[in-house]
């Protein structure tokens, strides 16, 4: 895939969105990757824009709060791809295992995006499709010898997306889409733009019953 050269400071990604914002080109996605590769560079833009050695130097987690004024930054610039140039924003995480104190549960563990929890929960806000890619895996009991059983974890290699939170993941969809599907671009589209089409459907349906 075309891309541009490795961003190695906040300017350099806002610059690249612009580029795409203002300039003429054909490219209808844009994908950044990854979101909490670019957190870094955001932390290190805002201990920079007032004069700190690093994010912690502001103190009682200060500085990741004034670091969201850079994230909205990057997410107002996003939208315009969207609204103005008609572009398909996809963003990347890597994601982490974390315990999750639930108030209604005892805790577990959970997959989540590896950011911090202010812009974490920005993101999973701002998007429309938050999905969880992970392989399909099924487990298999063998016999360990000595009346003990052994599970063993299979998979083929396939991977999934998961549209649709679960204790396991954090996930979610503004679209009538499967909970789970193929992880590839066209099954995702297609599903998309299908729960549009049934959108409409269901309008003029009521506009005729009115």
């Amino acid at each position: 895939a075309d891309a541009f050269p490795v961003a190695k400071s906040f300017s350099d990604v806002l610059e690249a969105i612009n580029v795409l914002r203002h300039d003429e080109h054909k490219f209808k996605t844009v994908v950044l990757d990854s979101v909490d590769w670019l957190e870094n560079l955001v932390w290190s833009h805002t201990a920079q824009s007032h004069e700190k050695d690093n994010i912690e130097a502001f103190g009682y987690g200060k500085g990741f709060v004034i670091a969201m004024d850079y994230w909205r930054m990057i997410t107002t610039a996003l939208d315009e791809l969207r609204d103005v140039r008609n572009m398909t924003i996809i963003v990347v995480a890597h994601c982490e295992v974390k315990r999750f104190d639930s108030p209604d549960s005892e805790p577990f563990d959970r997959y989540q995006p590896k950011m911090h929890k202010l812009s974490a929960a920005w993101f999973q806000e701002w998007t429309d499709v938050l999905g969880f890619a992970n392989y399909k895996v099924h487990t298999k009991e063998s016999d360990a010898g000595y009346g003990k059983k052994r599970t063993r974890a299979i998979g083929s290699g396939e991977r999934l997306l998961y549209t649709t939170e679960r204790p396991s993941h954090i996930a979610k969809t503004r679209y009538q889409i499967p909970e789970v599907m193929p992880l590839d671009w066209p099954t995702l589209a297609n599903s998309i733009a299908a729960s549009f089409d049934a959108g409409e459907e269901t309008k003029t349906q009521t506009q005729t019953k009115k």
